[in-house]
């Protein structure tokens, strides 16, 4: 049905509300130019249908366009969308949403390749507006209008019902349909300018980023020779011939005692390459840790008892067996480093290591799953609950 004719006497497209019933209307329509009659019954509503057969299509379609682009043309106004740019990080309102009162409207007029439906020039500044019922701008079109360089608008008419009245189809083609841009100058000009300042924006960041990585990288230096400097420092001192010996095994001490019973004291006294870094003597650290990890877990029954190397470096250090020059993990490339003058240096971690595969080569612990365990098939308990360790 046909809310609109083109009349025979203005030759301008009207509402149905605006002509005679019948063939006095004098109207044909606006898409196959043949005869119109108004039907304005009292049952169905108002509308325009074809006198005699016809097999018009698109006939609504192409009568709303026309009457859109009659109306602006008429009214010379128009409700804008608000313009935004945005850009990455960037975003800014460039101009809230507003009427726009043109000076002229053109219909139709050919710019540059393409022939929009509107001109509107305000202050000699043009504005294309196109209208969509079903064929909206498409990316070729869209190509062309950036080419041109000119602000376009589109506004969306297809959600308006044939049957609506001539005032809600005017209220919604200037004020209330969906209207969007498909090309701002203003906004193509903001965008650009986010963009310069993106990259200027990462190419400041890149530079911070690498004076502080520069700065990082000098101090880690700094930090790192001056570890160096304490480590060889420390060797210096422990092996100088004033140097007091470190704390032993007391013999007296509940250590002892356990570990002779278990038949452990002469495995709490491994040779390693070096005991630099240990604050005691080998036979103390080393007695204590076979207390802690493998007797006192057969003790206790303790069968699912594990743990890894460096748990047991972190054992170390919390008992206070090294010096504090040593105490927090020294990399390999630090080692390498104290080795060009002291060639026998070895960092506690490595001895530490050292020492649980010679405990697993006698068959005191175990390796399984990624961690070390006390081998309870080693030992036994006697009568009076000690751990006593099996003769083979």
């Amino acid at each position: 049905m046909l809310p609109f004719g083109i009349s025979d006497h203005s030759g301008m497209i009207i509402h149905i509300s605006e002509v005679e019933s019948g063939l006095k209307c004098g109207c044909i329509c606006p898409s196959c130019k043949d005869r119109l009659v108004a039907r304005k019954g009292t049952i169905k509503t108002h509308h325009f249908a074809h006198f005699g057969n016809s097999e018009c299509t698109g006939s609504f379609e192409s009568a709303l366009h026309q009457f859109a682009k009659s109306l602006i043309e008429k009214t010379g106004s128009i409700r804008l969308p608000k313009l935004e740019a945005s850009y990455g990080s960037y975003s800014k309102l460039l101009a809230p949403e507003q009427n726009m009162q043109f000076d002229h409207v053109h219909v139709e007029t050919r710019v540059g390749n393409i022939v929009p439906d509107l001109i509107g020039v305000r202050k000699n500044r043009d504005l294309l507006i196109e209208f969509a019922v079903s064929h909206f701008c498409d990316e070729k079109k869209i190509k062309k209008i950036e080419k041109i360089g000119l602000s376009t608008l589109e506004i969306d008419l297809s959600e308006i019902a044939w049957d609506a009245d001539l005032k809600e189809i005017e209220n919604q083609i200037l004020i209330s349909a969906k209207r969007y841009w498909v090309f701002n100058s203003l906004q193509a000009e903001a965008i650009n300018q986010f963009k310069v300042q993106t990259i200027e924006d990462i190419a400041a960041n890149e530079a911070h980023e690498k004076r502080a990585n520069d700065k990082t990288k000098k101090m880690v230096e700094r930090e790192f020779n001056s570890r160096i400097d304490a480590i060889r420092s420390a060797i210096k001192r422990i092996t100088s011939m004033s140097y007091p010996n470190p704390p032993a095994l007391n013999k007296q001490s509940v250590t002892y005692t356990r570990l002779n019973k278990a038949g452990l004291v002469p495995y709490a006294n491994f040779k390693t390459s070096c005991n630099w870094g240990f604050s005691v003597s080998r036979d103390r650290w080393q007695g204590e840790f076979l207390c802690a990890f493998v007797l006192y877990p057969i003790e206790c029954g303790r069968t699912g008892s594990a743990f890894t190397t460096n748990r047991a470096i972190e054992w170390v250090q919390t008992q206070n067996f090294l010096h504090h020059e040593f105490e927090n993990p020294l990399s390999e490339k630090l080692e390498r480093k104290v080795r060009q003058t002291h060639s026998n240096f070895r960092r506690p971690y490595l001895i530490l290591k050292d020492y649980l595969f010679f405990l697993k080569k006698e068959g005191f612990i175990i390796w399984r799953r990624g961690r070390w365990r006390p081998n309870f098939q080693a030992f036994m308990i006697s009568n009076s609950g000690e751990v006593i360790r099996r003769r083979s």
